[in-house]
């Protein structure tokens, strides 16, 4: 950590505030500044009477951070994810360019960006100029949208020629459910598998967008990389006729 910065509290904080408005996550910006991860950070600006605020992304006084906003603005940071998806949207609500939040956030281009927020759920309204949340995605309650209507397949239907393909959906209808129903975070449970034997240092080359996506699972769920290449190897070797051999180092 620089030295002056290190015994000038206040231009330290400036200074963190200014990498957080330029897009950097808490964890990136305990990196630049020589902390192992936000943790520290945190404890620094706790003593500064300093608290993060996800919805401005910065750090803002204690107990400040809806002190005079309307209830308008207030149900608008309610509704904001938090993540990257939130400081896209709150990037966009403030009139930045895509191209701009997207280099501030490194995404390689806007289109990866606008591939990212797809991935998420979101699309884009040219009214709001932004991004909102996909409402055209079904919901599934048992194996029929709720959106949709239920039809009686009878003998004499047009149909008949697909009652042998509806038999087989039917009897795999639990199956399909788990497939298609959409899931969440605090609906997965990730394994966690305690492996013996010393740790032996390994070297993986990926492609970017792969890597990029195991950093951000990896901060969003408080993993380290190590434990999702581990729990993601051994669930590989699991599916694909390694789970007895699997069993025995378990």
């Amino acid at each position: 950590m620089n030295a002056l910065l290190k015994e000038n509290p206040p231009k330290k904080i400036e200074c963190i505030n200014a990498l957080a408005a330029s897009g950097k996550s808490r964890n990136e910006i305990a990196e630049a500044l020589g902390y192992k991860d936000y943790r520290g950070l945190y404890a620094f600006m706790n003593r500064q009477g300093l608290e993060w605020n996800p919805h401005e992304n910065l750090y803002v006084i204690k107990g400040s951070r809806t002190a005079g906003a309307s209830q308008e603005t207030a149900a608008i940071h309610a509704e904001t994810p938090s993540g990257k998806v939130g400081n896209i949207l709150i990037m966009f609500n403030k009139g930045l360019e895509g191209k701009d939040i997207a280099q501030k956030l490194r995404f390689g281009s806007h289109q990866e960006m606008a591939d990212f927020m797809k991935g998420k759920g979101y699309v884009w309204d040219n009214k709001r100029q932004n991004y909102i949340k996909n409402a055209n995605i079904p919901r599934f309650s048992g194996m029929v949208a709720e959106s949709e209507p239920v039809y009686a397949v009878t003998p004499n239907s047009e149909m008949t020629a697909y009652n042998d393909i509806l038999s087989l959906l039917s009897a795999n209808k639990d199956k399909l459910i788990e497939i298609l129903k959409p899931s969440t975070a605090a609906q997965q449970k990730i394994p966690r598998y305690c492996l013996p034997g010393r740790t032996i240092p390994k070297s993986l080359s990926m492609a970017s967008p792969l890597e990029r996506l195991i950093k951000e699972f990896s901060e969003e769920n408080s993993l380290s990389q190590k434990e999702i290449i581990e729990v993601a190897v051994v669930e590989f070797l699991k599916k694909y006729g390694y789970e007895e051999q699997v069993k025995t180092i378990l």
